[in-house]
């Protein structure tokens, strides 16, 4: 005992083995175990250590703790499957099952794609609830409207968030309202990546099917994603009968954008580069060429003009929020990830906010792969 108040965990975890080599039902020598290995964060012997309590505890409240401290420990490092299976021993010997147990197996549940039998539990867990508290009751009821949603029952999820807005639950929710994706879609829009705004404006619909804005953006994506050949010809033949400069780049700027949109991206480049003749600061057209490069996979010059667009800082977020997401994709794709965190980061904001921190979380996961 003496080695574990002076933390010398080492020559502890050494007495307490050999202790419960010579007697194996030793319970309180399995439970320092457990206490010098947690010391250590070696929480594979701590469930070892925990296991070997349980193994010979008698009493079945200290049983289920010496459990459910053991679950506790596989669902922190994500080791779902493990988790399931200690849930499954606690069951055979407990009855009628505990609130902790209960949104336990639910978590894990969910996060294993079993979102029935997760409903199942947590419609259980919350009549199990005695206070009505959000501090308290948030965690039970954002995993049963998970649930829900996982399960396409949008109502019910919906209800059950509404118990569940309080802390960290507030901001998990938000993903998973209409408002969240058509958000998404519309920074994807600005920076015109509609197969991606697409996806989002889909995801919009399902939650919410009469969401009128996102039937309108996508009407503006199909509207964009004609081929303008036509279109296109019609402004070549009007640029050199167009006498006035203002009206000379209009036409530059819709027929580049015309270009972009049709897929004629080196074209667009260069009616872009005409329109910045006339008009220096247009930043729209600034983007449409940094999105043609980019398009072009021509990186380096991508790269070389958003970053003259990031380094004007004066501009403002209005400005340079659109050309740091713009930014962050291009890094990304070309293979700077460092980079393009600092680009999402200083994106997250307004309409990009949600994306940006999708995207730079993206990237962790990728590098945590």
């Amino acid at each position: 005992m003496c080695h574990v108040r002076i933390n010398q965990y080492d020559a502890a975890i050494g007495a307490f083995e050999r202790t419960v080599r010579l007697k194996t039902d030793y319970i309180h020598a399995y439970k320092m175990l457990a206490k010098c290995y947690k010391a250590k964060k070696d929480f594979e012997n701590v469930i070892k250590a925990l296991n070997g309590a349980f193994q010979y505890e008698e009493n079945l409240e200290k049983k289920f703790e010496y459990k459910m401290e053991v679950i506790r420990l596989l669902v922190k490092t994500e080791n779902y499957v493990d988790a399931k299976i200690q849930i499954n021993t606690v069951r055979k010997f407990m009855m009628n099952p505990s609130l902790e147990l209960l949104y336990n197996e639910a978590l894990i549940s969910n996060r294993m794609g079993d979102y029935k039998t997760a409903k199942s539990d947590m419609t259980q867990a919350v009549k199990l609830l005695k206070t009505p508290a959000l501090k308290e009751i948030a965690k039970y009821y954002y995993e049963l409207g998970y649930a829900h949603y996982k399960l396409k029952e949008y109502d019910q999820a919906s209800e059950a968030w509404s118990r569940a807005v309080y802390g960290k639950y507030k901001n998990e929710i938000m993903k998973y309202e209409p408002k969240y994706y058509y958000q998404t879609a519309e920074a994807y829009f600005r920076i015109y990546e509609y197969s991606t705004a697409k996806e989002y404006l889909e995801r919009t619909l399902k939650v919410r099917a009469d969401y009128a804005p996102a039937k309108v953006l996508l009407g503006k994506i199909a509207e964009r994603e004609l081929k303008r050949d036509k279109t296109i010809q019609y402004f070549k033949e009007a640029i050199p009968l167009e006498e006035h400069l203002k009206a000379r780049h209009q036409i530059y700027r819709d027929m580049a954008v015309a270009m972009l949109n049709s897929g004629y991206y080196k074209e667009a480049t260069d009616a872009v580069g005409s329109a910045l003749k006339i008009r220096r600061h247009d930043y729209e057209m600034e983007m449409v060429r940094i999105i043609a490069f980019y398009r072009l996979r021509n990186y380096a010059k991508a790269v070389y003009y958003v970053d003259e667009i990031l380094q004007q800082s004066d501009l403002g977020d209005k400005i340079l929020v659109p050309f740091f997401f713009a930014g962050g994709m291009i890094y990304r794709d070309s293979g700077s990830p460092q980079k393009a965190k600092l680009c999402f980061k200083r994106a997250a904001k307004g309409t990009f906010r949600n994306p940006a921190l999708m995207e730079y979380e993206r990237i962790l996961k990728d590098e945590e792969d």
